[in-house]
């Protein structure tokens, strides 16, 4: 019987982690949003057609306030990018927010505050269920039909939207994208597994 409850520590080392209760993350926090969507126009005077548009911002959650109730999380005048397949990039020249809204129509998009007006639309009812507080995704959602035609500027000119049929969201909070280990690293690791076990068992012996 020792012998079993010896195993099973190690096993559960190696395999179990504690549950862990995070405080609020601070408002220096690094975030970074992210939408990549499949749509039409032209982005200073280049014509495109069902390309990759792909929106980014590097802000931080300093920028992210939570409206309306706690069903929606805004990122405000956050500096964003766009960059277009095969034709290229550009920054957002106006007051630019990223959205997602917990509501009944659960959705997450972009928006130009200075005209007032969306920029980008996605519905999914996955959104329902997401934080801007929190890293995510890539979740996607369909475009709303008939939304578009906004022209918004750039530092080069302008970019102009006449449709975008689907897309996704997501988020950085706080992370780097994590690294694979390289395969001397795991064997390392398995290494060490090993000489655990063989530890507990002579112990046993």
């Amino acid at each position: 019987m020792p012998a079993r409850f010896a195993w099973l520590s190690v096993v559960a080392l190696l395999f179990v982690s504690p549950l862990v209760y995070a405080d609020p993350l601070p408002p220096s926090t690094a975030a970074i949003y992210t939408f990549a969507v499949t749509g039409s126009g032209s982005l200073n005077g280049v014509s495109f057609t069902d390309q990759l548009i792909t929106f980014t911002t590097d802000t931080t959650l300093a920028t992210v306030s939570t409206l309306t109730g706690g069903t929606i999380d805004r990122a405000l005048n956050v500096p964003t990018t766009v960059s277009v397949s095969g034709v290229g990039s550009d920054s957002l020249t106006d007051n630019i927010s990223f959205v997602v809204a917990r509501s009944s129509y659960p959705n997450a998009g972009i928006s130009d505050h200075t005209l007032g007006l969306g920029l980008v639309v996605l519905q999914s009812s996955a959104f329902g269920n997401i934080s801007m507080f929190d890293s995510v995704g890539p979740v996607t959602g369909t475009g709303l039909p008939h939304y578009y035609a906004v022209t918004t500027p750039t530092s080069n000119g302008s970019l102009y939207l006449s449709d975008i049929t689907s897309g996704s969201y997501t988020a950085l909070i706080g992370e780097q994208p994590s690294v694979v280990p390289e395969p001397s690293s795991l064997l390392l690791l398995g290494t060490g597994i090993v000489g655990v076990a063989a530890s507990v068992r002579k112990r046993l012996a």
